[in-house]
């Protein structure tokens, strides 16, 4: 299927947290251009002999932090890619973009400092290994 899929729907139908009984997830079963709502337990059904399933077990970072910068001001931070042990491109949230050099302090004492500006990203320095700072105080992002 190399066709784009596009569709409007109320966002009110996300779920924020899988349900209890994951059997039950919801599974969008596509054939012949045909597209029908199954659930996840239907899957052996669905499946015939020589069918390729492909399976995703990737996680979501907890690239999501908080901080403040050197003049009071809070930021919201989204970590973008990172580039080496302690060097990233984040996306900041704040009332003031943060300017060069400028230091933000998070909530276990850790920094990042502001070596670059492009236009949606901030070229920034952790002071410790940015994995440890995820795994220590980072928020899994959640679609607004």
């Amino acid at each position: 299927m190399s066709q784009i899929i596009t569709s409007t729907f109320q966002k009110i139908l996300l779920h924020k947290n899988p349900i209890d009984e994951r059997s039950s997830s919801k599974l969008l079963y596509v054939h012949n251009d045909n597209f029908k709502d199954r659930i996840f337990s239907e899957l052996p059904k669905i499946l015939a002999k020589n069918d390729l399933l492909v399976l995703n077990n990737t996680k979501v970072m907890p690239s999501r932090l908080f901080g403040i910068k050197s003049t009071g001001g809070r930021v919201e931070i989204l970590l973008e890619r990172i580039l080496n042990n302690d060097i990233a491109l984040i996306q900041v949230k704040s009332n003031r973009r943060p300017k060069l050099s400028t230091l933000i302090e998070l909530s276990n004492k850790a920094t990042i400092k502001v070596l670059a500006i492009d236009r949606d990203f901030l070229r920034v320095k952790f002071s410790a290994p940015i994995i440890n700072i995820l795994n220590d105080i980072g928020y899994i992002p959640l679609p607004p």
